[in-house]
């Protein structure tokens, strides 16, 4: 599980496909070469997550990443939400 793990995070970091707001899970499946069912099994017990959670977690970490960096300064609070 460890090894598809850090595809699977390689993939949605490396690509940013948290960012697209109907990213599905058949989209990522496709994108890291595992089988939908696999992906979903991998998510859930190796990162104790669902897909949607799993996402989620990736957009917070990038608004947070923007917070701190001062980007806030820059853009309103909706503005980095919405990107």
């Amino acid at each position: 599980i460890n090894e598809l793990k850090k595809q699977i995070e390689s993939v949605i970091v490396g690509e940013e496909l948290y960012i697209n707001p109907t990213l599905t899970l058949q989209e990522l499946a496709e994108k890291t070469n595992l089988h939908s069912k696999k992906l979903s099994f991998v998510i859930n017990q190796g990162f104790g997550m669902n897909f949607n959670d799993f996402v989620n977690y990736y957009r917070t970490q990038a608004v947070i990443a923007k917070l701190k960096s001062g980007e806030h300064n820059l853009f309103t609070l909706l503005g980095i939400a919405y990107e």
